[in-house]
Order: C-alpha cells, then sequence, then structure tokens
C-alpha cells in the first residue's frame, strides 16, 4: 500500500513538473514566434524605407536628366540662332550627355510646310528616347506649334504631306509599338490650318491614307486573321467612323469564308448597329498595308 501511495505520488510531481515544462516551452516559443514577427516586420519596414529611397533617387536622377536634356536643346537652339534668316540651312553633330551615352541633333529649317511660312524641326536622339519639336520662324524667333516624345526606340520616321486632302502639308510622325504581340505601325497626324497653325495629334494604328477620298483606312490591333479593318473620313477636323470589316464566324469561332461590313465593332451591344454579310473583301481594302495581317496570309 505504502508503494503505491509513493508511485501516485511520483506521478502527480512528474505530472506537474511535465506541465510546468510544456508551460515553459510553450512560453519560449511564443517568446521566439513574437521575435521572429518583430524581425520580419522590422525586416518589411526596413526593405519599404530602401525601396522608396530608391523611387526617390530614380526620380531625382530623372528629372537631372530631363534638365539636362532641356539644356542640350536650348544649347541647339542657340547654335542655329544665327541662322534663322536663311531660307534654307540645316545641321547634325553629336553631343555627350554625362560622358554616358550620346545625343544625336539633327536641325533642319526652311519653307518645307508651307510656302510662305518658315519652320524649324529639331530631332534629339538619345539610346532610348527621340524627341521631336517643330517651330514656326517668326522673324528671328521661335514659336513651338508641335512637340512629341517617342520612347525606346519606337521611332520610325516623320513626314510631310497632305494627309486629310485640303491642299494643306501636315506632319506626320511615324512610330512602332515596343511592346505587344501583333502589327502595331503607328502614325501621329498634325493637321495644318489655314491660319498657319497646327491640331493636337492624332493617332492611327497600321494606316493608309488616302488625302483624295479624304479617307483613312487601316487595320486594327490584333492576331494575323482575327481583327479589323477600319474606314475614317475626315470631317473638317474631326474622323467619322464610316464602317468596320471583319471576318464572320460561326458562334464557335469557326471562319465561315464571308466577311461583315458594320458601323460598329465585332463585339459591340450596340442597339443601333447595322450589319452586312459579303462574300468578298471590298477592292478599296486590298490593298492597304496590312491586309494580309487581316487576312491571316502570314
Amino acid at each position: 500500500m505504502r508503494k503505491i501511495k509513493y508511485l501516485s505520488v511520483i506521478m502527480v510531481l512528474l505530472f506537474f513538473i511535465s506541465c510546468s515544462d510544456k508551460k515553459k516551452d510553450s512560453s519560449r516559443i511564443d517568446t521566439m514566434d513574437t521575435q521572429s514577427n518583430e524581425t520580419d516586420s522590422a525586416n518589411q519596414s526596413a526593405a519599404k524605407l530602401e525601396k522608396e529611397k530608391r523611387w526617390k533617387e530614380i526620380e531625382e536622377e530623372r528629372k537631372m536628366d530631363s534638365i539636362k536634356l532641356e539644356m542640350i536643346l536650348e544649347a541647339a537652339i542657340r547654335k542655329i540662332t544665327p541662322s534663322l534668316q536663311k531660307d534654307q540651312y540645316a545641321i547634325k553633330y553629336n553631343i555627350f550627355h554625362d560622358s554616358l551615352y550620346n545625343v544625336e541633333i539633327e536641325m533642319e529649317l526652311g519653307f518645307f510646310l508651307s510656302k510662305n511660312d518658315k519652320h524649324l524641326i529639331i530631332r534629339r536622339k538619345d539610346p532610348t528616347t527621340t524627341y521631336i519639336h517643330v517651330y514656326a520662324v517668326l522673324r528671328s524667333e521661335l514659336s513651338q506649334i508641335i512637340r512629341q516624345e517617342l520612347m525606346y526606340r519606337t521611332y520610325v520616321s516623320d513626314t510631310i504631306q497632305d494627309i486629310n486632302g485640303d491642299q494643306l502639308k501636315d506632319f506626320v510622325i511615324n512610330w512602332y509599338g515596343s511592346i505587344g504581340c501583333c502589327l502595331k505601325a503607328f502614325s501621329n497626324v498634325y493637321l495644318q490650318r489655314a491660319n498657319g497653325s497646327f491640331t493636337s495629334g492624332y493617332e492611327f494604328i497600321n494606316p493608309t491614307f488616302s488625302p483624295q477620298e479624304h479617307l483613312i483606312r487601316g487595320v486594327r490591333y490584333g492576331h494575323p486573321g482575327d481583327t479589323e479593318m477600319y474606314k475614317y473620313r475626315w470631317n473638317g477636323e474631326n474622323v467619322d467612323t464610316v464602317e468596320y470589316l471583319y471576318l464572320q464566324k460561326t458562334d464557335d469561332f469557326k471562319k465561315t469564308g464571308k466577311f461583315v461590313r458594320s458601323n460598329q465593332l465585332s463585339y459591340s451591344s450596340e442597339v443601333q448597329a447595322k450589319y452586312q454579310v459579303i462574300d468578298e473583301v471590298p477592292k478599296e481594302y486590298t490593298k492597304i498595308f496590312g491586309f494580309d495581317w487581316f487576312m491571316g496570309n502570314m
């Protein structure tokens, strides 16, 4: 009996010791978890501060680059100012920006936009960006009428031509999109008004201009054989939609071999939408840029 009592007492003592150890372990684990959470929180805060600091540094670098590039533009204008009295002049040279990368400067002066008004075009090209400025030359002073910035080597060319058929020369900047899967040749059009001023830019994707008809035809963004063609009409300084043309498909997206003409896009739910199913693509579209892309013949 005494042995049993002793054993019972020992078991009770061991139980309380075990519980005490578990509480200590639990307390120790809780403390470690708290310390770990505090460390994680401190690390996250430090990382956030470091990220914010880096963004501020990047922003400051951008501001400084912008200021320096504007200084390069101002220097270019000072360089050409003595030649503004000439009817025609062109110059091209390079300058190093912080001795890190080259900035190419091109300047053209002449009556290329109008017989009566002289203009100056300045192009600044660095490894990532092209800046285009067009100025009207008023005596010996310059008035900026067009400014555009094209990022990531997207610039292709700029042209002077009558785009809307009003017998006035317009300024067109052509560029190619750097992001995306599909055909993406863009033109930004600045129309010249009768008084010599210019409109803000109109942006068209994959366009073919027909000034005689006052029309723009083109192919919208999308995969080969899975996008629409468009036809727009100039209406003064407005652009009206004439129609869209796309391949007819069944409900399970299979092509029928026919085409749809509509005043709305294929996915439009407009109540006023008008549709006409046709067997062939009208000939007016077959010669435009991107037609093979539209047909899926790539």
